[in-house]
């Protein structure tokens, strides 16, 4: 079995209008760098999928990659109160 590598995925909500997504590798254990392909997909409030296409990256030890405005907020949520909160299934 090979060594794991540990991610966290963050979610910026309200960026100027816009979600922003972003892939942190936050282990120390493994490799120095390690090569990536991924993508993101969120639905939208009409159940329209959002989606970043597959990247290659490569990821150096407690490095992220953040895309920014990955979706407009009005497409995500159904009001602009900032008290909405973000659903994740």
């Amino acid at each position: 079995m090979g060594v794991q590598t540990k991610w966290t995925l963050r979610l910026f909500p309200r960026n100027k209008g816009f979600v922003n997504v972003s892939l942190s590798r936050v282990d120390t254990d493994g490799p120095e760098f390690v090569q990536l392909r991924y993508s993101f997909e969120l639905l939208s409030k009409n159940e329209v999928i959002k989606k970043v296409p597959a990247l290659c990256a490569q990821f150096r030890k407690n490095s992220c990659c953040t895309h920014r405005e990955f979706i407009k907020c009005d497409e995500l949520f159904f009001t602009k109160d900032r008290n909405t909160f973000l659903q994740i299934y």
